[in-house]
């Protein structure tokens, strides 16, 4: 009897041992495999085959232009704060950025070839606070979304400036005092420039920071018409299955799609398309966690983003590029808020 309490007892033993080992080795099998997708591409030269600029903020806060084909980097002199938005001009020669500067918020226009910085306009700390800026084709305008405090939960507009004469228009103008109000982002010209895109957020609360649904919208310059193009909230039925999803974050790719990042309830992110023509969304790369700040080439060859992970207590930033073809992807550098 006692020799068979001690093949039963081994035999327990090892089958516990045995999940246990096959727990781990599934987790690091994971992450094993991630690393090894991120380092088969050999680098950055090699998973790029054409000379892509790509801009970001650096860890210790300076912005950089980053050429991925020869590995070239040029670091901006200026120190920048609290920087809330890096965008390329069409031709990328000129990199807008929307920051603060020796005690004043603005955008600034970095021209790559010369390596000069000019404010495009400026304000006070305390009257305005910029969150995105796009130029439109000709360089000559500027759309930007803006708010008296920049805070993501309080209500913001979207404003078109007029480099030559420097007016501006209010194109949104909303009520603050009304009961639900927008927080508007990411404002950029179509393909004909005669209207923006932009994402909109409902804000139902001032006091509760929070969205109940967030769109991407287009805004008739002429009319001030404005339509949905995508977006709105995520709705979960009794089994708990999800419809719906938020889209924010839109960039106007050639042909005049969209492409935007996706969010379905709060953790699962998305890259996503949406064909103007046929009035429906492809994604392209689908459930990933803590992305955030994409950005995409005009012809739909690679996607950047950045990369939140947890590191002794504090949040760790990396900035990744993403072949859509190939769907292989590849960390550059750390860093945040990439621009392609």
């Amino acid at each position: 009897m006692k020799k068979i309490y001690n093949i039963l007892f081994t035999f327990c033993f090892v089958v516990v041992l045995t999940g246990i080992i096959a727990m781990f080795a599934s987790k690091y099998a994971v992450d094993f495999n991630f690393g090894l997708a991120s380092a088969s591409s050999g680098g950055a030269e090699t998973i790029v085959g054409a000379d892509i600029k790509m801009a970001y903020v650096k860890t210790g806060g300076a912005v950089c232009v980053h050429n991925l084909k020869n590995g070239s980097e040029t670091v901006i002199a200026e120190k920048f704060e609290n920087i809330k938005s890096l965008k390329f001009n069409r031709a990328h020669d000129k990199l807008i950025i929307c920051a603060s500067l020796k005690g004043k918020n603005g955008i600034y226009s970095y021209e790559i070839p010369s390596k000069t910085l000019t404010a495009i306009t400026e304000f006070e700390v305390k009257t305005r606070q910029f969150m995105s800026a796009n130029l439109s084709d000709d360089d000559r305008l500027v759309c930007f979304s803006a708010s008296k405090t920049g805070d993501p939960f309080a209500p913001s507009d979207v404003f078109i400036y007029n480099a030559d004469d420097k007016t501006e228009k209010n194109i949104t103008r909303q009520d603050e005092s009304a009961e639900v109000v927008f927080y508007f982002n990411y404002p950029q010209f179509s393909t004909d420039s005669k209207s923006l895109v932009y994402s909109k957020a409902s804000i139902p609360d001032i006091d509760t920071p929070r969205y109940d649904a967030i769109y991407i919208c287009s805004r008739d310059i002429a009319s001030g018409a404005e339509a949905v193009i995508a977006g709105g909230a995520t709705a979960f039925d009794e089994k708990g299955a999800a419809s719906g999803f938020k889209a924010s974050a839109p960039v106007v790719v050639d042909g005049g799609s969209i492409a935007f990042l996706k969010t379905v309830g709060t953790v699962e992110k998305y890259l996503s398309v949406y064909d103007m023509k046929k009035k429906e969304s492809v994604d392209l790369l689908s459930k990933a966690e803590n992305i955030a700040h994409p950005c995409f080439t005009g012809d739909l060859k690679y996607a950047a983003f950045e990369q939140i992970n947890d590191g002794d207590g504090k949040e760790i930033y990396d900035v990744f590029l993403y072949d859509i073809a190939q769907k292989t992807m590849k960390k550059i550098a750390p860093g945040r808020m990439p621009a392609l």
